[in-house]
């Protein structure tokens, strides 16, 4: 899908791609390891990803009720916290580019 088509979708839910995930592989112990992974639905490449490669993962997600800021964390061994912070919550924050 081309970024311009996507961009002016009004939708604010863009999934990371996998050459972007790969690098982090080298900075987590092989398998048994659980990673938590608090901005993701189970569509996620990270968590499809990190399961493929053996890990176990927790998907949690605020269209799933799991507020990041509202619930406490699972146990885990890791954490991934990489997000891009929606356009809507920018325009929201008063927040610009």
């Amino acid at each position: 899908m081309k970024m311009d088509k996507v961009a002016g979708s009004g939708n604010d839910e863009f999934y990371t791609p996998e050459y972007a995930i790969a690098p982090l592989y080298k900075y987590l112990p092989p398998p048994p390891v659980t990673i938590w992974c608090p901005f993701d639905t189970e569509d996620s490449l990270f968590v499809k990803l990190f399961r493929q490669r053996g890990y176990t993962v927790i998907a949690t997600h605020i269209a799933n009720g799991q507020d990041f800021f509202a619930i406490d964390p699972p146990k885990c061994d890791y954490i991934t916290v990489i997000l891009r912070i929606p356009s809507k919550a920018k325009c929201l924050s008063g927040y610009s580019s």
